[in-house]
């Protein structure tokens, strides 16, 4: 395949769940897995999730995921008493999420584009839990410690919520959710185990090896 061609003549390969080092090992191919370089963020978002807001990540998918994902975000919203924002990474997020509130499937307060980090910062700060399909989406709630309920669109989103102990949606809200966010020291954990793979790799490909 294209991907496999393009793999195989890189000197380092660093992936970043075992869904994709299974792709590897099937294709002959060493590497190794590491966490999202998203983490690098992660001093920027501690001691958070004491706010009043539902954060809700919806982005376009077939199958009627989108509306299923904003009903759930509606249970949620029912259960916890929480202002709900629509938080958008892209600009096809801001988009269905703009079609669902108009046709009444789910009515957040607004919509937030976000453009940076600094933004995304504010506006965690202000959460008190999170539903999401994106998998950076995820990632950053995990990071700010918002409890977040993974809709997994695709494989990469399950992997993750799987490994970091995040709610899954699976037809139905957990009766646990929201419950507390991620131990700041998984988080650390594996800020650490960024730093050393890449420095690693980093030091591997300027000696040559």
């Amino acid at each position: 395949s294209l991907a496999r061609d393009a793999l195989s003549i890189c000197k380092a390969r660093v992936v970043r769940d075992r869904g994709s080092m299974e792709y590897l090992e099937k294709w002959g191919l060493k590497g190794e897995i590491a966490p999202d370089p998203v983490l690098a963020m992660a001093p920027g978002f501690q001691s958070m999730g004491d706010g009043d807001l539902l954060l809700v990540n919806i982005r376009p998918w077939q199958g009627g995921l989108p509306d299923t994902t904003a009903l759930a975000a509606v249970s949620v919203q029912e259960r916890c008493g929480l202002e709900m924002i629509a938080v958008a990474l892209s600009d096809e997020d801001e988009s269905i999420m703009s079609d669902l509130r108009s046709r009444g499937v789910f009515s957040p307060s607004c919509i937030v584009r976000i453009g940076g980090i600094e933004e995304a910062r504010s506006l965690w700060s202000r959460a008190k839990a999170a539903v999401g399909m994106r998998f950076h989406f995820c990632l950053i709630s995990a990071l700010a410690g918002i409890p977040c309920l993974a809709v997994p669109y695709d494989p990469k989103v399950r992997f993750f919520a799987e490994d970091w102990g995040l709610p899954v949606w699976e037809g139905k809200l957990p009766s646990s959710f929201p419950g507390i966010g991620l131990n700041r020291s998984r988080i650390e954990e594996a800020s650490e185990r960024l730093q050393e793979v890449f420095s690693r790799v980093l030091e591997s490909l300027l000696a040559g090896e």
